[in-house]
């Protein structure tokens, strides 16, 4: 009688155990699934051979139905003609607050994928969230006024989030893609790659200083020997960092012709770079998830030749995005 009792007092709290560990994991999956939205966008003159002759124009709007601010990231993802496979660039972080709405037009498009305004492209901007959005899509086009208007709602899908691997990049002038974003050279455009300081038998013309494992590198051809304007001169260096990343560390030395500042995603970073001896730099602080700007300011304070070298990486834990490539 007495086991009876107690059999009937413990099955309740057995059925309760069972149950509770059954949905535990589905519970935890579910906070880790994101929301995915591939968003189109077609932008730019067309010429009539791509698509009908006359100017497009999209308008992505992202709402946050939702009470706290959500933070979310953003890659563009661009098509190219005969089934050719186009770049894809980000991701990009962006929030949006409680109920309000966040645009992504064409111009912003231009800036993210580096491509030169009113260039006809077409392709998706692809948004990950943690909750769901509303995101509609807003086409324009015409030739001289607008002779079309279609909206467009964006579905999600589901998916699990991104495993990373460990990161260890190659930062390195001479072979990595660094890029000069602006510069007091009348005859240049920006943004555009950098330009390997002209060499003889492998030694760099003029009197800069040797750096094992990476090369110096100039803002214009001949830069390096020949004088070009005074003023600054800003190289820029993109990289991906996944989120949940741990243990990130830029680690450089580096020389400038004259001298540089390096700052990390807008937060500058001492020692600054000289001409006369090597300088080293560490920084293990202000990386976030998604785009990394690395930024040197070379200051050119004579009308004389001008150029950076830096040698360096960038490791993370379980910091590599899928296919990351600098930007």
């Amino acid at each position: 009688m007495q086991k009876l009792n107690i059999f009937k007092l413990l099955f309740p709290l057995l059925v309760i155990v069972t149950l509770y560990g059954q949905a535990m994991p589905q519970s935890s999956a579910q906070t880790q699934t994101e929301f995915q939205y591939a968003a189109k966008f077609v932008c730019g003159k067309s010429d009539g051979e791509l698509a009908a002759r006359g100017q497009y124009f999209t308008i992505i709007n992202v709402h946050n139905p939702f009470s706290k601010e959500v933070n979310l990231r953003k890659k563009f993802a661009l098509g190219k003609p005969s089934e050719d496979v186009g770049d894809v660039s980000g991701p990009f972080r962006a929030s949006i607050g409680a109920d309000k709405v966040m645009g992504i037009d064409c111009p912003d498009i231009y800036k993210h994928t580096r491509t030169k305004d009113g260039t006809f492209i077409e392709g998706y901007a692809v948004l990950l969230s943690p909750v769901e959005l509303d995101v509609v899509s807003v086409f324009t086009a015409g030739e001289d006024h607008v002779e079309t208007l279609n909206t467009e709602r964006v579905p999600f899908r589901k998916v699990a989030p991104e495993v990373c691997s460990d990161l260890n990049m190659n930062i390195s002038t001479g072979f990595s893609p660094w890029r000069i974003i602006d510069d007091p050279i009348s005859s240049t455009t920006e943004p555009r790659s950098v330009t390997v300081l002209l060499r003889v038998n492998d030694t760099p013309v003029g009197p800069f200083p040797f750096l094992a494992g990476s090369l110096w590198v100039e803002p214009l051809l001949n830069a390096g020997i020949a004088p070009v304007p005074r003023g600054p001169y800003k190289y820029e260096f993109r990289f991906c960092l996944c989120r949940g990343f741990s243990n990130a560390k830029l680690s450089l030395d580096g020389f400038a012709n004259d001298s540089a500042n390096v700052s990390l995603n807008g937060t500058t970073i001492t020692p600054g770079l000289r001409f006369n001896s090597v300088s080293h730099i560490d920084a293990t602080s202000g990386f976030v998830p998604g785009d990394n700007i690395i930024t040197v300011v070379v200051t050119n304070k004579t009308n004389s030749p001008t150029g950076l070298n830096i040698r360096g990486s960038i490791t993370a834990t379980a910091g590599s995005c899928s296919g990351n490539t600098p930007q």
